[in-house]
């Protein structure tokens, strides 16, 4: 008997059983030169799209024994900051790896591990959502699809899509009516 292939889907959805107050998930990160997932170390990645690029802390910078290949000045909320950049590889949920991408440092917390910037986000498609107090983001690439709420807004005698069973009009449709739109 045939064992089933192993596909990597180039898209992932990640999902919190709350409100998320942040988008964070589990990554790997390497040198450029090991182009394999097995010399990858595991770390925590806050999706960031207010992030021009990736960014590491020291912490991952000295585990994987990375070496700044240059100095940034990063304007920041602390002002502009001289920063150590790094090229690196990352792993994202779903073991796509993004190669050889640009990383500045950032500073140490116990949150999470690295960025993962607009360097990264914008080569594909970002969507989040928050039906029933449940976040849930998902990522794919390449960028396939554009993602059109309004183009694709429900019928109002079809199923509603947040899963309840009811027909839109009596459904969803009802709470959008009851919000209040100010100019």
């Amino acid at each position: 008997m045939n064992q089933p292939q192993k596909i990597l889907t180039q898209s992932f959805t990640a999902e919190w059983q709350e409100i998320a107050q942040a988008l964070i998930t589990d990554i790997g990160v390497s040198l450029p030169h090991q182009q394999n997932s097995t010399n990858t170390l595991p770390f925590k990645g806050l999706w960031d799209t207010g992030a021009t690029t990736c960014a590491i802390t020291s912490m991952v910078a000295k585990a994987i024994g990375a070496r700044p290949v240059s100095k940034i000045i990063v304007k920041g909320v602390h002002g502009p900051q001289p920063c150590n950049q790094y090229l690196i590889n990352i792993y994202l949920p779903n073991h796509i790896r993004i190669d050889s991408i640009p990383a500045m440092e950032l500073f140490d917390n116990d949150q999470f591990d690295a960025l993962i910037g607009m360097n990264v986000i914008s080569l594909g498609d970002f969507s989040i959502s928050n039906l029933d107090g449940k976040t849930s983001f998902t990522f794919r690439m390449p960028s396939c699809q554009k993602p059109d709420f309004v183009k694709y807004w429900p019928k109002d005698t079809t199923v509603c899509t947040c899963g309840s069973g009811s027909q839109f009009k009596n459904c969803c449709k009802k709470l959008i009516q009851n919000m209040e739109f100010v100019d």
